[in-house]
């Protein structure tokens, strides 16, 4: 299974292992054939050799039943190494497939000792740490890290040793020169808890886009509080209705505790500033 790495079966990803899966397979399969047919060759030399006795003994019908099982026998084994050639492609075309959605996936996939040594990573992951795969295997994975966050990156990875469940944080991965990228890792220990399947995914374009938000938000509030402007802000998916910190200022109200306030509350609160001739409009609108 692609999930067991412990020595219990090749995985992809593997630079020592699945890259050379393939081209090793066929080789055992070009050598197994005559390397069977020279121990057969052994074993029979091993044995004592047949006398003509033993064939002059044998009555017509034992020969033909002899020879009759023996061709049934070579029949068998043929269908058998049918099989398990047919078998052996099969599990080279899964070995292949499993090796590309690896290897290809958009999430970096890493596989960490217990020490936090990367044993294996995807070409994702490698993309992401801005190295070649071959410069990681075998090294530290905290030193992808800025120096700020490798001491809270190994309490990270202890804990998830330590308690056997799925942690997730967010970091920046420092890549030589160049730019910084914030991932989100989502850490779960392996079977036999001697090692640790990392999964990397890049969100530097959504904290960016939040950074942006924010900033436009605060410009916002400073416009509107510098012009003397307010606002009621609907929020449909949460069915509530907020009005700007200024806005009882403005309005001329007494302060509100409360700011926010169900959609209804907050759409008859602004239509009572509308001028009565546009409020059917404004209220269409809504």
């Amino acid at each position: 299974h692609p999930d067991k790495p412990e020595g219990q079966a090749l995985l992809p990803g593997d630079t020592n292992g699945v890259a050379h899966a393939s081209h090793s397979t066929h080789a055992a399969h070009a050598t197994s054939s005559g390397e069977l047919r020279e121990r057969a060759e052994q074993a029979v030399r091993q044995k004592p050799p047949l006398s003509a006795m033993d064939f002059n003994s044998l009555s017509p019908e034992l020969m033909r039943q002899t020879l009759h099982e023996l061709q049934v026998h070579q029949i068998e084994l043929e269908m058998q190494n049918a099989e398990l050639r047919h078998t052996r492609d099969a599990l080279e075309a899964s070995l292949e497939n499993y090796t590309d959605l690896y290897d290809f996936a958009p999430v970096g996939y890493f596989t960490l000792t217990e020490a936090g040594l990367v044993r294996m990573v995807n070409l994702t992951g490698a993309g992401l740490a801005g190295t070649a795969r071959s410069l990681l295997i075998g090294r530290p994975f905290r030193q992808l890290l800025p120096a700020g966050q490798q001491a809270e990156f190994d309490k990270f990875l202890a804990g998830v040793m330590a308690d056997g469940t799925i942690r997730s944080a967010e970091y920046e991965v420092d890549r030589a020169g160049l730019p910084l990228r914030i991932v989100s890792v989502v850490a779960q220990p392996l079977p036999g808890g001697k090692e640790c399947r990392v999964a990397m995914l890049d969100i530097t374009g959504r904290r960016l886009a939040e950074q942006t938000l924010q900033e436009n938000e605060s410009r916002l509030r400073y416009a509107t509080d510098s012009a003397r402007l307010t606002y009621v802000e609907v929020d449909l998916a949460r069915g509530v209705a907020r009005t700007a910190e200024n806005f009882a200022e403005v309005m001329g109200y007494p302060p509100q505790a409360e700011q926010e306030k169900d959609v209804s509350a907050g759409t008859r609160l602004l239509l009572e500033h509308v001028i009565p001739c546009d409020r059917p409009r404004v209220q269409a609108a809504l």
